[in-house]
């Protein structure tokens, strides 16, 4: 039969392994195989024990009838050999060829206890054969080699695997120490379950659970009989090979167990152990936090809940809290812990790893990730981020890359965990950059309030220069060279405070409010000639904002630029309240009004738009302010002035 045909070739292959005299066959031993597998019961019969049982027929050379234990212990030498090749056809595809090499096994060893002994006597060689038949040529032998494999390795130590210290580089391996044998299997799993066969790749799923309980209990030193030494060189040595190759398989079976395993080690390897690959370990977590996440959760976002609507909300609120509380969450927790007691050229290097995760990230869960751990970073360890070098380029990437991200985040959480993140890094990054960072915000600002700008720029924008203003207001206190804030940032900030969005409308109301505050408490000088407010002092880039808005070819800006000039006519406003009596500060509000009325004169004409109504509201208010103010002893001056500008008030 086909069984019969397969255990008589699997008996054949342990007899070629031991060899004979000449290097082919041992006949005696396969005779001897042969005898020990006789399971039919009419070779039990008494009438046939005594003429054809294995003794009779073996009989040695004198005629004397040869013991079954006698045959046991000639084979005992050559168990080195045979163990790999019985246990591989104990595990064979055919049932019936397994179940008669699982005979013949309890046979020759006697099975259970004894059989175990046999196999730690003989565990170096037959993992090193094993491995072998696991990426042999033959299905079969692949099949029967995972399937042995994965039994061999149950409840080993690290000693029992040949011992020896940790490999951090895979290219200087000893092959006899534990640490090469073990990362040998790895090898060899990923390479199985990436089989073409499906058989294969199910004995190779048994091995991937096996080595995965194997490599987390000899990584615990808490196990017994496991010491700290060799947890440690189990978990340096896994940990390098997981990140480098393990989680890059090109199988998503193989990367699956690698990321279980990994998690596993994570869990009960000490801080000290796993601080030298700290900051590869937190980047490759925080990918693995996305890449593992269902992908229905993110369709259900997009298709189901919609952008901006409260079920799409309450859904992105719910695919955080899951990824937080989930396994890889409490790993990536952990590693972020240990990161304060690590060197700060670790520290370091945790930032870059943050920097390469969040431009590579595919998914909002690992971008909020990288934000959740910088604003750990930010309070926990602040001189990761502050440096000597010039510019400290890590930082600046980061600040920037986290700009990108919330630029490009959809949902409300995701992009509100971003931004929280950008405006607490901005207090620690270099003055420079963050100047630079809320220069380019502005003018992401004006170029999304055009035609075919987006709302979702405006929002993105504003939003991260009000983070920098709530978050670190500081940063407010020196516009550097340019005076940038005065200039540039401030007074935008005044004409946004009027967008028609309500929720850039708060942002910038907020940058107004905490940046310009912190400006004001800086710039407490002149407040004789300049006043104590803030839009005294900085009028004159407010009026040149306002008169850039209403050349602008936005709409929204126009009409945002129009209300800002309501605000300062109002009766809360810098010209149209109290009036002062220093002629200096005077005659500047004077020459503001002008420039005002007449562009608002000149955007009187022309065609007409969505909101112009408020310019000649504007307008209106403006004549009036000006009214005033020709009502007083300096109404000469005033009116003068505005003819010499070439403005007509009627």
């Amino acid at each position: 039969s086909e069984a019969a045909l397969g255990a008589y070739r699997e008996m054949a292959a342990a007899a070629i392994a031991v060899g004979g005299a000449g290097g082919g066959v041992n006949e005696n031993v396969l005779y001897y195989l042969i005898c020990l597998s006789t399971t039919l019961p009419v070779w039990a019969l008494e009438e046939n024990a005594s003429r054809y049982s294995a003794g009779v027929l073996l009989r040695d050379g004198e005629g004397s009838a040869v013991d079954l234990a006698a045959l046991q212990a000639t084979l005992k030498p050559h168990l080195n050999k045979l163990t790999p090749k019985l246990l591989r056809a104990c595990h064979d595809p055919n049932p019936q060829t397994r179940e008669q090499m699982e005979l013949l096994w309890k046979s020759i060893t006697g099975g259970k206890a004894e059989g175990r002994n046999v196999i730690r006597e003989n565990l170096k060689d037959t993992i090193a054969s094993l491995c072998k038949d696991a990426t042999s040529k033959l299905w079969r032998s692949r099949v029967g080699g995972c399937g042995a494999l994965a039994e061999v390795i149950v409840g080993r130590s690290w000693e029992e695997l040949g011992g020896g210290g940790a490999v951090l580089d895979e290219d200087f391996v000893e092959t006899d120490a534990a640490a090469g044998r073990l990362l040998t299997m790895w090898r060899v799993t990923m390479r199985a379950l990436d089989d073409v066969r499906g058989s294969v790749r199910e004995s190779a799923e048994a091995l991937g659970r096996a080595l995965r309980s194997l490599t987390v209990r000899l990584c615990d030193c808490k196990t017994e009989g496991v010491s700290e030494k060799e947890g440690s060189d189990a978990t340096a040595t896994v940990l390098t090979w997981l990140l480098k190759h393990g989680l890059k398989q090109p199988c998503a079976e193989a990367t699956q167990i690698c990321v279980s395993t990994l998690l596993g080690v994570v869990e009960v390897a000490r801080a000290e152990t796993i601080r030298p690959v700290l900051p590869p370990l937190i980047g490759q977590l925080i990918c693995s936090l996305s890449s593992l996440e269902p992908s229905v959760l993110n369709y259900l976002q997009l298709r189901v809940g919609g952008d901006g609507s409260e079920s799409g909300e309450k859904l992105e609120n719910l695919r955080l809290q899951l990824a937080q509380s989930g396994p890889i969450g409490d790993a990536l927790q952990k590693c972020v812990d240990v990161i304060k007691f690590s060197t700060l050229k670790t520290k370091k290097e945790v930032v870059t790893e943050l920097g390469a995760a969040l431009r590579s990230s595919v998914g909002a869960v690992s971008r909020c990730a990288v934000a959740d751990t910088v604003n750990t970073l930010v309070t926990s360890s602040p001189e990761a981020f502050k440096s000597v070098e010039l510019g400290n380029p890590s930082c600046v990437k980061l600040l920037r890359a986290l700009y990108f991200a919330s630029e490009k985040e959809r949902g409300t959480a995701a992009r509100d965990k971003i931004v929280f993140a950008l405006g607490n890094l901005a207090g620690l990054a270099p003055e420079g950059a963050v100047r630079v960072l809320i220069g380019k915000l502005c003018d992401n600002y004006e170029r999304a309030c055009g035609g075919n700008g987006s709302l979702v720029g405006r929002r993105a924008s504003s939003a991260a220069v009000a983070a920098i203003a709530s978050r670190s207001p500081v940063c407010f206190g020196d516009g550097g060279r340019r005076d940038i804030f005065a200039k540039r940032v401030l007074p935008l900030a005044f004409l946004g405070r009027f967008d028609e969005d309500e929720g850039v409308s708060k942002s910038w109301k907020k940058v107004w409010e905490e940046g310009g505050g912190e400006y004001n408490r800086v710039h407490r000088v002149d407040e004789a000639r300049l006043g104590v407010k803030l839009e005294e002092k900085i009028l004159e880039w407010i009026v040149q904002g306002v008169v850039d808005g209403l050349n602008d070819v936005s709409w929204s800006l126009r009409r945002s630029a129009c209300l800002a000039v309501r605000a300062l006519a109002g009766s809360q406003g810098v010209l149209g309240g109290s009036r002062v009596n220093n002629r200096e500060r005077r005659a500047r509000r004077a020459r503001c009004e002008a420039r005002l009325v007449k562009r608002l004169v000149e955007g009187v004409g022309g065609r007409l738009w969505n909101g112009k109504g408020t310019l000649v509201e504007a307008l209106a208010d403006m004549i009036v302010v000006v009214g005033e103010e020709g009502e007083g002893d300096v109404g000469g001056s005033l009116v003068t002035f505005y003819c010499d500008e070439g403005v007509v008030v009627g």
